[in-house]
């Protein structure tokens, strides 16, 4: 069975429309998101995780949201993200 057109977001660093599945490539070689991490871990003590988070519509996969986030994020912080993200609409 032919699969449907893949759904696209668009990179916050750099602009480009990317895939779904192409979203985790394109921010390991996207050189302004580098840059910015760079940039960060120039001026911090010591290094901090990022994590990759992606959030999905359960019902139809098509809607989706990837997140970085700090590794000292709480899940409070995160939550307000995602209202405010909601909120745009």
């Amino acid at each position: 069975m032919p699969r449907g057109k893949p759904s696209k977001g668009k990179c916050a660093y750099c602009g480009p429309e990317v895939t779904k599945g192409g979203v985790t490539k394109h921010l390991s070689a996207c050189p302004k998101r580098q840059a910015i991490i760079e940039k960060a871990e120039r001026t911090r003590d010591e290094s901090e995780a990022l994590y990759h988070l992606r959030v999905q519509d359960a019902w139809r996969s098509e809607f989706w949201l990837d997140l970085e986030v700090r590794g000292s994020a709480t899940l409070k912080e995160v939550d307000g993200h995602l209202l405010k993200v909601d909120s745009l609409e």
